[in-house]
């Protein structure tokens, strides 16, 4: 049981880290910021 409580806890933080990076930058997305950097790795 202690583990499905682990995995959740870990879910839950993943979320918050997920949405906290989005709220301050979007280090996942950063095609709205730098469309160039994702064009080029794209490109490359």
């Amino acid at each position: 049981m202690p583990i499905q409580l682990q995995l959740k806890f870990l879910l839950l933080a993943l979320l918050l880290i997920i949405t906290a990076c989005g709220q301050k930058g979007p280090l996942f997305m950063p095609d709205k910021e730098q469309p160039d950097k994702t064009a080029e790795a794209q490109g490359s």
